[in-house]
């Protein structure tokens, strides 16, 4: 399942191979992610200090966290996934919800 993770430096370099395919973005928090992950390497991930953003479908807002480290790409709080997906996309297509 593809999923969009942010994730400081150090956890993107020592999980990224657990991805079967995934496209990232340098930020200052790290790297945000969109990817094809198993489940149980989304945990080990997560361990690491990754968050994970709500899927897509769901129209949750973002939490605070996240805002802030996507600020910079025009991301706001009443964003949820689907609306920052497409404010992220405008600096790299993967992140396009059509690409999901």
């Amino acid at each position: 399942m593809k999923t969009i993770s942010i994730a400081s430096d150090t956890a993107w370099k020592k999980h990224q191979l657990n991805f079967k395919s995934a496209h990232a973005l340098e930020i200052p928090a790290g790297h945000i992610i969109v990817g094809d992950i198993d489940a149980d390497a989304i945990t080990a991930f997560e361990k690491d200090g990754a968050t994970t953003l709500p899927y897509i479908l769901t129209g949750e807002k973002l939490p605070p966290g996240i805002v802030a480290a996507l600020s910079h790409l025009g991301v706001t709080e009443s964003d949820n996934t689907m609306t920052a997906s497409l404010k992220i996309s405008k600096v790299h297509s993967a992140f396009h919800p059509s690409q999901f």
